[in-house]
């Protein structure tokens, strides 16, 4: 299978978080480098993936992109953020490319994390990206493991309310 993003760059979690802070700090310039790289990786993989022939697939490989293209600026690398989180819970290529660098935090992203946040991001047309992927960073690193909502419990069966 082709690489997502030829020629490498960064790892799912320094592309969401940034190198550790001990690291030195990349440019806004250089990490907007990286995310344009598989973010446009995004939009090869869905051209060999679904073709081009359809008009529902041209419109969605122009406006990946569009966010390809968007100017490196701190809205620019934080819209390639939340583009790459949302392609990783859809795309399987995108989800087996990270998973065999980072296997548990592409595991708990795609299957515990992004099903429980994308619903209230699609419901608000997607309209803040920086708090998408703030909260999937946060419940990932800071509640890793946590059972989140109230699945995987099975719904009350009762009629009656609980205690009488």
């Amino acid at each position: 299978m082709p690489r997502i993003c030829e020629g490498g760059g960064g790892t799912l979690r320094e592309m969401l978080l940034g190198p550790p802070l001990t690291g030195t700090r990349p440019s806004v310039d250089e990490t907007d480098a990286v995310l344009t790289q598989h973010v446009q990786g995004i939009k090869d993989v869905m051209a060999r993936v679904y073709g081009t022939a359809s008009e529902a697939t041209r419109e969605a490989g122009n406006e990946v992109g569009e966010v390809a293209s968007m100017a490196a600026s701190e809205q620019g690398i934080c819209c390639k953020r939340a583009l790459l989180l949302f392609a990783l819970q859809r795309e399987p290529e995108l989800k087996r490319h990270f998973e065999s660098a980072e296997p548990e935090l592409t595991k708990d992203l795609v299957e515990r994390v992004l099903p429980f946040i994308d619903p209230a991001f699609l419901q608000h047309s997607c309209q803040a990206p920086e708090s998408y992927v703030f909260l999937a960073v946060l419940l990932s690193e800071l509640f890793g493991g946590e059972r989140l909502g109230n699945w995987p419990l099975e719904a009350l069966t009762t009629i009656e309310p609980e205690g009488c």
